[in-house]
């Protein structure tokens, strides 16, 4: 499970990553022309860089979150497994 803090914050950045690919790509189509070739490819390069970052994060924020669960729920296994077996003794 993921915990809805971590879902929304998760959803936010996806947002803005793709608000931001999204206007790296318009800059690249639109205003590539002679004069600004350059400058505008390096600008873009650098939107999807940032981009790509911020859904990278978003991704590692998830899996985080879910290691801390599955680390939870282990405890719990190993907690219930030793009541068993001393129940079981008894």
């Amino acid at each position: 499970m993921i915990s809805r803090e971590t879902k929304n914050k998760a959803t936010k950045m996806m947002i803005l990553a793709s608000f931001l690919f999204l206007t790296g790509t318009w800059f690249t189509r639109y205003l590539s022309d002679d004069y600004l070739a350059w400058p505008t490819l390096l600008f873009c390069l650098a939107i999807f860089f940032v981009s790509g970052s911020i859904y990278v994060s978003a991704f590692l924020a998830i899996l985080d979150d879910r290691k801390d669960f599955i680390k939870i729920v282990k405890e719990d296994l190993k907690h219930i497994y030793k009541k068993t077996k001393i129940h079981k003794k008894s």
